[in-house]
């Protein structure tokens, strides 16, 4: 039995929520990054708790999270809800302005946390480059990782 939880289709809802509250293109990396931080947010202080629970692995599925991103991505193209633009960093992903009203739909209880969530980490991140977002994700693993390892 295959499971909905970070599956393609969990993480395509995802990614048009967020897509959905950014007026401007994305790169796959920041998506990953943002999409991680708003799951795991308590473990970068932005809530009081993380939408998919404490473990000690949560860093450990960061590389994995950027494949189910680019298959997501790949599935949300092929269904016409988002579009890739080139842009001076790259490949850049929008939604389609009519996909919008999905995003507004949507309004479980898991759903309606992970908008909220998104929200305070777009504006945590709101004046940085999305390099500068990346690099603030690895300090923190890289600092989380090694705090762990001298314990």
């Amino acid at each position: 039995m295959n499971s909905i939880f970070n599956s393609a289709a969990e993480v395509s809802m995802r990614l048009l929520i967020i897509l959905s509250m950014i007026n401007k293109g994305k790169d796959i990396d920041t998506l990953t990054a943002i999409d991680f931080i708003s799951t795991y947010s308590k473990d970068f202080q932005i809530n009081d708790y993380n939408l998919h629970g404490d473990n000690s692995y949560n860093f450990s599925c960061f590389a994995s999270r950027r494949l189910l991103i680019q298959k997501s991505l790949s599935l949300l193209l092929k269904k016409h809800y988002i579009k890739a633009i080139d842009s001076k960093n790259g490949i850049e992903y929008i939604i389609i302005e009519q996909r919008k009203k999905i995003c507004d739909k949507l309004n479980s209880s898991y759903s309606k946390k992970y908008k909220e969530i998104v929200k305070e980490v777009l504006s945590k991140f709101k004046n940085k480059s999305s390099k500068r977002i990346i690099n603030e994700l690895n300090y923190h693993i890289t600092s989380v990782i090694k705090e762990k390892s001298n314990e």
